[in-house]
């Protein structure tokens, strides 16, 4: 079997490093590896931090484009430029754990041998920016489930993962069913940065084979989200667009799924944007947009009423206390703030 690591990535010379080593310190995977980097014409030196690896990793792809694609088509392109079996996308400021490769390879080998999965999610251990400092946040994937877990049903697939999907260093995707629904679906109607829930929700909506495996196999950076460069509305924007379009195209509103994963975008992503607007005493600009882009998509969700309004409706002095409070008790606990499902999206392809 082989197995291809999928790297989009743009600018990120610097971290790009960290990944790469976390490939080189992978032992005993037993399968054929090949790692292929997508350059969105980067600027930063990333063709020379890739050409130091050649040696001590063999199977190394790379290929860069003559100018920026944008994130949505690099993603498809790293896919594209690969020839493994399954692919394991990562983005570039992350890192695998060790014995990540070990482990996925014994989770094809028992689940995926006769190439009918169409993909595995991993749970991710988080960190501080400079992926040196462990963060004790949960991962979502680990508090629904205890154990490596086969699921064969869509509905089930796409409430337990959720908006999961989103994370793309989570994902390892049966390539051959990846290349067909970007070949036969519109894909190009869904370039809002997740491309990849869109692809890989119309595979499980046509081969729902799925793995769910609660072990941490991936790090990520806190801190390093990229699409936050053009205003923190548009990054809210992107998640509350990118994932409603996505699963609008495969699930009906009424469907159980469905309310699963618009309360977990409200729960995590739209909470967690509207908790730092507040801290950074974001103005009434901020505030205006945001009530139109929410209230007319969430005000039938019981959690946009509980989880988010209450936020939005409170002073910024309120909040800077209670979160100055929480993150006291926190680390009297030795426990750092809750996961943040949309720093873990943030890589820019």
């Amino acid at each position: 079997m082989r197995i291809s690591v999928c790297i989009p990535t743009y600018n990120r010379a610097v971290e790009l490093v960290d990944l790469l080593d976390s490939i080189v310190q992978q032992r005993d995977f037993g399968f054929d590896l090949e790692v292929v980097v997508s350059d969105n014409a980067s600027e930063d030196g990333t063709y020379d931090v890739v050409q130091r690896y050649r040696d001590q990793i063999p199977g190394l792809v790379y290929s860069a484009t003559s100018s920026n694609i944008g994130a949505d088509r690099n993603f498809l392109r790293s896919v594209e430029l690969a020839s493994g079996d399954y692919c394991w996308l990562i983005g570039s400021d992350d890192k695998y754990e060790p014995g990540a490769f070990a482990r996925i390879g014994a989770i094809l080998d028992k689940y995926g041998a006769d190439l009918r999965l169409s993909g595995v999610s991993v749970a991710a251990r988080g960190y501080g920016p400079d992926l040196r400092e462990v963060s004790q946040a949960s991962d979502p994937l680990m508090e629904k489930l205890r154990d490596v877990t086969f699921m064969e049903d869509k509905d089930r697939i796409l409430s337990t993962v959720g908006v999961g999907f989103g994370f793309l260093s989570s994902l390892v995707v049966n390539r051959n069913r990846w290349n067909h629904v970007v070949a036969t679906y519109p894909v190009s109607d869904h370039f809002n940065v997740y491309v990849h829930v869109y692809v890989v929700a119309n595979i499980i909506d046509v081969y729902p084979r799925w793995v769910c495996v609660p072990e941490r196999l991936v790090g990520y950076r806190g801190g390093n989200d990229s699409f936050l460069g053009n205003g923190r509305f548009n990054r809210m924007r992107i998640d509350v667009m990118g994932y409603l379009s996505v699963f609008r195209s495969v699930l009906e509103p009424h469907e159980y799924s469905y309310r699963v994963i618009v309360d977990e975008l409200l729960r995590l992503h739209v909470y967690n944007h509207v908790k730092t607007a507040k801290l950074a005493s974001e103005g009434s600009a901020f505030w205006k947009q945001a009530f139109e882009l929410l209230m007319p998509r969430f005000r039938g969700h019981p959690a946009f009423w509980w989880k988010v309004m209450p936020v939005m409706l409170t002073p910024a002095p309120v909040i800077r206390g209670a979160y100055r409070l929480v993150r006291m008790v926190r680390d009297r606990q030795g426990r750092d703030g809750p996961d943040t499902v949309a720093e873990r999206a943030g890589d820019q392809g």
